[in-house]
């Protein structure tokens, strides 16, 4: 009965989730009862945030849960129930915790990288955020340095999409294996503000980037 709880496609209940905490507290070898996939994403996201909140991160049973986990948007849902938001939603920027337990990097680290970029531009908004405030921890970005990267991508095609709003100009994802991102958004940047109409206008101005880093854009007008 408690496996065909866990699994139900359904959004949880409260008295299904009410029946999985009691489960969980009474139980002592309840892992035994985990499937090998949960397809509600959302039930995952408020399972592991039970979890979390039942172990903490000491003791937190990261081996058996880390099969459950294949895309970075799954474990997104995580993040947002861990910041204090009973059930996940993806359609808004919700605010989130400072801290975050390693184990969330490691659910990252576990999914799959090939698909790893483009899940993180699906939600770029919240991803965006996610990354701003990760900016001072040092010691997660060495270890986990590839998610930082790709994060790092995500927040600059987020803030290249907050230039072009205005004139809402599409943006599309390019293959950047081959590419040097830096000099890629430079030059999409330096196209999209010569169009904007206050410098298309003219003729005389010359639009160069001279430099960007995560929060500033410096350019040159000639």
């Amino acid at each position: 009965m408690i496996q065909n709880l866990i699994i139900i496609p359904e959004p949880y209940k409260d008295r299904d989730f009410s029946d999985l905490k009691k489960f969980i507290e009474i139980e002592k070898k309840y892992l035994d009862y985990f499937p090998v996939e949960i397809i509600n994403k959302n039930n995952l996201a408020r399972l592991v945030n039970l979890l979390y909140n039942h172990y903490g991160s000491v003791n937190f049973p990261l081996n058996a849960i880390l099969p459950l986990f294949h895309k970075v948007n799954e474990v997104l849902r995580v993040i947002i129930c861990l910041s204090g938001h009973e059930i996940p939603d993806l359609s808004t920027v919700q605010p989130f915790n400072q801290y975050y337990p390693t184990f969330i990097f490691e659910l990252l680290n576990h999914c799959d990288s090939t698909t790893r970029l483009e899940e993180f531009m699906k939600y770029k908004n919240i991803w965006s955020r996610f990354y701003k405030e990760l900016l001072n921890h040092q010691e997660l970005k060495e270890k986990y340095k590839e998610i930082f990267d790709d994060l790092l991508s995500v927040y600059k095609e987020s803030f290249f999409l907050s230039v072009l709003l205005r004139k809402r100009h599409k943006v599309f994802l390019e293959d950047k294996s081959d590419k040097n991102l830096d000099t890629l958004y430079k030059n999409n940047l330096e196209k999209a503000i010569e169009k904007d109409e206050y410098f298309s206008s003219s003729s005389k101005y010359s639009i160069k980037v001279k430099k960007m880093s995560s929060f500033t854009l410096y350019i040159n007008i000639k």
